[in-house]
C-alpha cells in the first residue's frame, strides 16, 4: 500500500480559506482530499468548504509530498467567523462534526492507503481577538481541542498557526497579541499542541491580506510554504518547533503570567 498523511485543517476563515484560486499552487497528482460524500478525489485549487475560493493546500501539499515523498490527503472543516467557544461549548460543536467527518475520512483511506501521519492543522483566532475573548478561557479551550482530537481521532500533533489581526481599532491589535500569546502559552502547556507557523501576524504589513482579516492567496501560499516546513523539522525530529517572534509579544506574555498569578490566588 502507498504510504498517505493525512492534514485536519480547521480553524475560521483563513482556515476555510479566501483566496483567488487562479493564484494558487497546482497540486501534484500525489495530493488528494477526502469529501463528506465520502469520496476521496484529486485536489483542487480549492477545497470542499472553501466555497470556490483559494487555500494553504495546495502549496502545502506539493512541498509535503516532495520532502517527504508520501501522498497527501486533506480533510477541510473550518468555520467562517468562528470564535473558540463555537467549537468546544456553544449549540454549534463545530468540533463533534470535525471529529465525525475525520474519522470517516481515515476510515476510507485506509482502505486503500497506508496512514502514516495524522496531523492538524488550527488556523484562528482574529475573531477571539477581535471580540474579546477571555485569554485563559481561549488557552484552556485550545488545549481541551487538542485533548478530544487525540483521543477520539488518534492524531499524531495539532499545529497552530499564530493569528493574523483584524484592522481597525487599536484595541484589536493589543487583543491580538493576546490571543496569539495564548496560543503560544497553550503550546507550551500541551504536548499535543505545537506552534506550526508565526508569519501571518506580519500579512497586513507585507500587504498580503485581501481587506482588514483575510490572507490574499500569495500569503495562504506562503503560509501554506512555511507551515510544511516547519511541520516537516517535527516530521523528523519529534521535537517541538522553536520559531522566532515575528511581532512582539512580550507585554501579551506578561499579561497572561499576571492574569495566571491572580486566578492562582483565588483558587
Amino acid at each position: 500500500m502507498d504510504k498517505i498523511d493525512v492534514f485536519l485543517l480547521i480553524g475560521q476563515s483563513n482556515a476555510r480559506g479566501l483566496g483567488n484560486p487562479k493564484d494558487s499552487v497546482i497540486p501534484n497528482e500525489n495530493c488528494f482530499e477526502y469529501l463528506s460524500s465520502n469520496e476521496i478525489v484529486n485536489m483542487r485549487c480549492e477545497l470542499e468548504t472553501s466555497e470556490g475560493d483559494g487555500t494553504i493546500a495546495p502549496a502545502f501539499s506539493n512541498e509535503w509530498n516532495r520532502l517527504t515523498g508520501n501522498k497527501v490527503c486533506f480533510i477541510h472543516n473550518a468555520k467562517d467567523g468562528s470564535r473558540i467557544k463555537n467549537w468546544n461549548y456553544d449549540n454549534n460543536w463545530f468540533l463533534n462534526d470535525t471529529i465525525e467527518k475525520f474519522n470517516a475520512g481515515c476510515n476510507t483511506l485506509s482502505k486503500n492507503y497506508k496512514i502514516t501521519n495524522k496531523y492538524v492543522i488550527w488556523i484562528q483566532g482574529e475573531s477571539d481577538a477581535k471580540y474579546g475573548s477571555d485569554v485563559l478561557y481561549y488557552k484552556e479551550s485550545l488545549k481541551k481541542i487538542a485533548y478530544r482530537l487525540k483521543e477520539e481521532c488518534i492524531i499524531d500533533k495539532m499545529f497552530v498557526s499564530l493569528t493574523g489581526y483584524w484592522l481597525g481599532e487599536d484595541e484589536y491589535f493589543v487583543r491580538t497579541r493576546r490571543i496569539a500569546a495564548a496560543q503560544e502559552f497553550a503550546c507550551n502547556e500541551c504536548d499535543i499542541l505545537s506552534i506550526g507557523s508565526k508569519i501571518a501576524m506580519k500579512f497586513h504589513d507585507q500587504g498580503l491580506t485581501i481587506d482588514d482579516v483575510h490572507y490574499s492567496q500569495e500569503g495562504l501560499n506562503m503560509l501554506g510554504e512555511d507551515l510544511c516546513k516547519n511541520i516537516y523539522k517535527y516530521h523528523i525530529t519529534e521535537k517541538k518547533i522553536i520559531l522566532k517572534d515575528t511581532i512582539d509579544l512580550s507585554e501579551a506574555r506578561k499579561y497572561i503570567c499576571e492574569l495566571e498569578k491572580i486566578n492562582k490566588k483565588f483558587m
